[in-house]
């Protein structure tokens, strides 16, 4: 600590050899310096706030409906274009501007001026949000130019923004027709080419079941479940042929005998019914005059088959009368599982043909379903690009329709104005920076000199250089006449370092007449 201490004090005390040439570039500096800050031109800054509107309530109504143009964005897309070239030289042009341009390369260099000084941009302290306020500024050292150039440009951005809406529509309908016209072709080749192909290969086209790999699965599947129906079947019948055998097809000797007819049975269900309806209805009641209907006609049958059953000899009604209704029944059921076996042999037999079918045409197929497929897919995406198409045109002719209702609400807030005091340069600022910047030049300069001619400041110094030990140091005597000259060059000094402040703030108050002479200056340079 204590020997980087020693080491600046050691390189003030070299650089304050070389004090007068710090001062002098600090003088030089502040001189040229502050007389160019005079030389510069004033520039006033013009500027402009307006308000637009690009909600309105046709966009509420027909949300969902039409997908316009982000307002926004298109306001986003006019202050781009109003910094164009086409655009700015109309602006120049209308603003006498281009008077200060008279060679090519001029002309140019004033675009991309007017290019980098005009700001249009959104006063929203928001990141990411846009309030709908906007600001157009611009700075020139012509206090009627600025003003006029806000001016022009706040006209331009407003045609831009508010007749500029319906530029290009028809130009975009046109467009729309012209490709739909297009892809509607395409998609009546894709339409036709797909019946052809549907057409030369009928049969061997995926169905509802899905392709050839699918459908030969679901056949295997349904075989395969058939197959397990039958066998259940098959264990069924057998059960029932056991049982069958068992049977005695007859009635045992000495059992009633009976008519085999349900008639009865059902005549004793209706007239038990009907006694219960005659407790509650009464004999008029639609429910009992059906209900004897149906006695009336079960009376009948039943006569019918006694009437049938005597007509017979006596072996024949002994026959009829005498089987066995347990025998009946197992018969029926055995009956009835042979019909299903057949019926499940039969679709056993179909199911096995198809799969041998599909099988036959396992090369063929797949490649058929792969190329109606690669059809079918070329035709989605242009019916989709056309489906698309159709529906812009749509949503373009209603937001043709809609411009002029409820369009975007344009609204000046502040009108173009510009200051009386000029907003650049800062000149206070700007000479007392110039000052702070000699003073560290010319410290710079003092210890660059001292480098470039260093000398040994202390003993201490010379044995940490050389490396020897010093033996003794003799000091200077001053005459009376050596004091005095120093005393007169140190106040000198500090005399030319008081009046450098003492300038500066003569230069701070009398700027007017500084500016003055600058622009006397530049008016002599110009003739």
């Amino acid at each position: 600590m204590q020997e980087g201490f020693q080491f600046i004090i050691n390189e003030i005390r070299g650089a304050w050899r070389f004090r007068w040439w710090a001062m002098l570039i600090v003088w030089t500096i502040c001189l040229f310096g502050w007389a160019g800050v005079f030389m510069l031109r004033d520039e006033f800054e013009a500027e402009a706030r307006f308000y637009v509107n690009t909600t309105t309530r046709l966009d509420e109504v027909m949300g969902g409906v039409i997908i316009d143009a982000d307002e926004r964005s298109q306001i986003a897309l006019v202050r781009q274009a109003m910094l164009s070239g086409p655009v700015l030289s109309r602006v120049a042009r209308e603003t006498d501007l281009d008077l200060r341009a008279t060679t090519p390369l001029e002309q140019e260099r004033l675009l991309e001026k007017l290019r980098r000084t005009i700001k249009i941009q959104s006063t929203s302290t928001r990141r990411g949000s846009d309030d709908g306020i906007y600001r157009i500024v611009y700075r020139d050292v012509e206090r009627d130019k600025s003003l006029a150039v806000v001016a022009n440009l706040l006209n331009t951005f407003k045609e831009d923004v508010i007749s500029g809406r319906a530029e290009g529509s028809d130009e975009t309908v046109r467009f729309l027709n012209k490709e739909i016209a297009t892809y509607q072709t395409r998609l009546r080749g894709h339409e036709l080419a797909i019946a052809d192909f549907k057409r030369e290969n009928v049969g061997l086209l995926p169905g509802e079941r899905g392709g050839y790999f699918q459908r030969l699965q679901n056949e295997l599947d349904e075989l395969q479940n058939l197959e397990a129906q039958l066998s259940i079947l098959n264990g069924r019948r057998r059960a029932l042929s056991n049982q069958l055998d068992r049977q005695d097809p007859n009635l045992p000797e000495g059992s009633e005998l009976a008519p085999v007819s349900d008639a009865d049975s059902r005549i004793e269900s209706l007239e038990q019914s009907l006694q219960d309806m005659l407790l509650r209805y009464t004999e008029i009641h639609p429910d009992v005059v059906a209900t004897k209907a149906q006695l009336n006609q079960l009376y009948e049958r039943r006569d019918n088959e006694r009437q049938e059953l005597e007509a017979l000899g006596t072996d024949e009604r002994r026959v009829v009368l005498a089987s066995n209704p347990v025998y009946q029944q197992i018969q029926i059921s055995l009956n009835d599982a042979s019909v299903e076996i057949a019926a499940l042999r039969g679709q056993i037999n179909q199911g096995r043909g198809n799969i041998a079918n599909l099988q036959e045409k396992v090369d063929v197929i797949p490649e058929i379903e792969a190329k109606l497929a690669e059809l079918t897919r070329d035709y989605d995406q242009v019916r989709t690009v056309y489906a698309e198409l159709r529906q812009r045109l749509e949503q373009e002719r209603l937001r043709a329709n809609r411009i002029g209702w409820d369009g975007v609400t344009f609204q000046v807030i502040d009108p173009p104005i510009v200051g009386i005091e000029p907003v650049s340069p800062n000149r206070s600022r700007l000479l007392t920076s110039l000052l702070i910047f000699a003073l560290m030049a010319g410290a710079g300069i003092a210890w660059l000199l001292h480098q470039m001619r260093p000398v040994f400041i202390d003993p201490r110094n010379l044995r940490q250089v050389t490396g020897l030990p010093v033996l003794g140091a003799v000091s200077m005597t001053w005459l009376s006449r050596h004091r005095a000259q120093r005393r007169v060059e140190a106040s000198s000094f500090v005399l030319a370092a008081f009046m450098i402040v003492i300038a500066l703030i003569l230069v701070l108050m009398f700027q007017d007449l500084g500016i003055e002479a600058g622009a006397a200056i530049r008016k002599v340079a110009t003739l």
